[in-house]
C-alpha cells in the first residue's frame, strides 16, 4: 500500500487541479439563453428579419387570433411539415420584445443575433406557458407572431436583466426551423448538450493537457508511473 501512495498522490493532484478549473469556470461552460431556458446549436441561424417595431392593429389586425387563453397569433407562413408533439424536440428561431398599447416595443432577445436557434421538449414547462400554446399548433417550416400575455409569460417577475419588466405582455416573431419524434426530445436535448460541453471543455488547452496526464497515470503500468515519480523526487 504505501509504495502506491506516491502514485495516489500524483493522480488526486491532477484530479484537483481540473475539479478546481471546472468549479471556478476556468473551461467554458455551455451557453444557455437566459430568458427562456435551455439551448442548443445545431443548426445556425442564417438571416436577421428584425425591422421596425410591428404593430397588432392597422393593415393586419382582421388577420390576427386569439385563443381562449388570451393568446394572440398572426401565421406569416403556414408550414408544411408536422406540429410539434409532446416529449418531441422543438428548434426554434425568434426575436422577443415587450409589447405595450398594441405595439412592439424593445427586443430582449434574438437568436438570429445569437448566431443559434432555440431548443426545448415540448410540454415539459421548460418555457413560458404562451411559448407552448403558441408553438404547439404550427408546422415545421412555418413563421407565426405571437402576443403572450402577463399571465402566460413572467407575471410580476422582472427578467432579462430588466429588459422585461413585470407584468409585461410580449411579443415573438418565431420560426419553426425542426421538429423533432415525440417522447425522445429529452435525450436528444441532452446528447447535445454533452457534445457542446465536451467541444467547449476540449477547446481549452490547458485542461486537455492535464486530462490527458490524469489519463496516462491511468493507462501506464505502475512500475512505470512509479519509476517517472522517482525521477523526479516523490
Amino acid at each position: 500500500f504505501f509504495l502506491q501512495v506516491p502514485t495516489m498522490m500524483a493522480r488526486a493532484a491532477i484530479a484537483g487541479l481540473l475539479l478546481a478549473w471546472q468549479v471556478t469556470g476556468f473551461v467554458p461552460q455551455v451557453r444557455r439563453p437566459v430568458a427562456l431556458g435551455r439551448a442548443g446549436a445545431l443548426v445556425r441561424a442564417t438571416a436577421n428579419p428584425e425591422n421596425s417595431p410591428p404593430a397588432v392593429d392597422g393593415a393586419e389586425a382582421d388577420k390576427w387570433m386569439t385563443t381562449e387563453s388570451g393568446i394572440k397569433y398572426m401565421d406569416e407562413f403556414v408550414g408544411q411539415g408536422e406540429e410539434p408533439k409532446d416529449g418531441g424536440l422543438v428548434t426554434v428561431n425568434y426575436i422577443g420584445r415587450t409589447f405595450k398599447d398594441g405595439r412592439a416595443q424593445d427586443t430582449f432577445d434574438n437568436s438570429y443575433k445569437r448566431g443559434y436557434p432555440f431548443k426545448f421538449v415540448m410540454g415539459q414547462g421548460k418555457v413560458i406557458p404562451g411559448w407552448e400554446e403558441g408553438l404547439k399548433t404550427m408546422r415545421e417550416g412555418g413563421r407565426r407572431k405571437l402576443v403572450i400575455p402577463p399571465e402566460l409569460a413572467y407575471g410580476d417577475r422582472e427578467m432579462a436583466g430588466g429588459k422585461i419588466p413585470p407584468n409585461s405582455e410580449l411579443y415573438f416573431e418565431c420560426e419553426l426551423v425542426e421538429v423533432g419524434a415525440g417522447g425522445t426530445g429529452g435525450l436528444e436535448l441532452f446528447f447535445i448538450d454533452t457534445r457542446i460541453y465536451l467541444q467547449n471543455t476540449f477547446s481549452n488547452k490547458f485542461f486537455t493537457a492535464f486530462f490527458i496526464i490524469w489519463l496516462i497515470t491511468f493507462i501506464l503500468p505502475k512500475e512505470v508511473m512509479d519509476n517517472a515519480l522517482h525521477s523526479i523526487g516523490l
